[in-house]
């Protein structure tokens, strides 16, 4: 300690370090906040390419899929031509449950996608009804007037899922 009449320079060694403590101190919470700064920054950094590599996982998802989709659907037009039921219903059970996995991708992204979504679960819910009324209809009765509505109601999403496709394939990805 400086008493009256010593001079700053007749410090102690371990005055010394009182004295340096202070700058030391100040030094060390600059250096932790700067690491803060950049822990954040790279946390934020992570974020936004997880969310960017979930949409990419999302889209690529979505690309395999349509054309399963539109499979479905050709594949029902042809049994509802061939008056086959057994494989009409078998195409509309295969369209509820690719539609509906379809559907549940895309509820997971971007509200741009609810139009889609409506014209999905609409489809699926033609799907479901055109089902059973093949189940339910007798064996004479063309079964064309049944599953028509269903088939036009797939096709027109099937539309709608080609050209979001197209647009996602052509879109560059954000980096």
């Amino acid at each position: 300690m400086l008493v009256a009449g010593d001079q700053w320079y007749d410090l102690r060694w371990f005055e010394w370090i009182g004295v340096t403590g202070l700058p030391l101190a100040l030094w060390g919470l600059w250096l932790t906040w700067a690491q803060a700064k950049r822990a954040t920054n790279a946390a934020t950094a992570t974020e936004k390419a997880v969310q960017s590599t979930q949409q990419q996982l999302r889209t690529n998802q979505l690309l395999v899929l349509i054309p399963q989709l539109r499979l479905i659907s050709s594949e029902l037009v042809a049994a509802i031509e061939e008056n086959n039921r057994p494989l009409a219903r078998r195409q509309l059970d295969n369209w509820r449950w690719q539609a509906s996995h379809l559907h549940g991708i895309l509820s997971s992204a971007h509200p741009e996608q609810q139009e889609l979504l409506t014209l999905l679960q609409q489809s699926i819910g033609f799907a479901s009804s055109a089902g059973s009324a093949l189940l339910q209809s007798t064996k004479n009765k063309t079964m064309s007037s049944i599953a028509m509505n269903a088939s036009i109601k797939i096709g027109h999403t099937c539309d709608k899922l080609n050209a979001w496709a197209g647009r996602r394939a052509t879109e560059a990805s954000p980096r």
